[in-house]
């Protein structure tokens, strides 16, 4: 099999955890960058030795890449990945997809006909916990009863020094629930 060759669009905090998940991948190669800032995409490109694009039609006409990996603000997902069909680039694109119905089923229905792969980046869908669960559900084959299943996912996150939330609550939205979390500085 080919290592997917991937070209990254954007050269922020999820390019960069994107960029090094690449490194540990056997069957994937990172080649290159493409931002709008150059200063930014030059560091980007130095610090993972790929090669730098500041144009966006060089880097899509760029036979050196296959999939591209979208990390830029959700206000361009549609833009950035209408150039990568229209390239014939495979896409991962951060969530949200698209801002909106009309532009997501846009995207899809063109992804279909240019045979090219679209995904939104939702890691919980590969998640291998996921994938555990599935394999479990066997457990419950027998039965004619209904079952309801309540989960939630949660994380613990470092606040920075300059974050000065002293009594402050923070809404978290978990599918169906909303959950007041009080945050203590101490």
């Amino acid at each position: 099999m080919n290592k997917v060759k991937w070209g990254i669009i954007g050269s922020g905090n999820i390019a960069n955890a994107f960029a090094h998940s690449v490194k540990y991948c056997q069957d994937s190669e990172l080649v290159s960058i493409f931002g709008r800032n150059e200063e930014a995409v030059k560091q980007f490109s130095t610090k993972f030795a790929i090669k730098p694009y500041t144009n966006l039609d060089t880097f899509f006409s760029s036979d050196q890449i296959d999939a591209v990996y979208i990390a830029t603000p959700h206000s361009s997902h549609f833009t950035y990945s209408l150039e990568a069909i229209k390239n014939s680039k495979h896409i991962l694109c951060e969530k949200p997809l698209t801002m909106n119905y009309l532009e997501s089923m846009t995207l899809l229905n063109l992804a279909k006909e240019a045979k090219v792969f679209l995904m939104e980046a939702y890691m919980y869908r590969t998640h291998p916990q996921t994938f555990n669960i599935l394999d479990h559900l066997d457990l419950f084959k027998n039965t004619q009863e209904k079952i309801f299943i309540e989960s939630s996912f949660g994380f613990s996150a470092e606040l920075s020094q300059r974050a000065s939330f002293k009594k402050s609550i923070i809404r978290w939205r978990c599918n169906f629930r909303c959950w007041m979390l009080p945050i203590i500085n101490g």
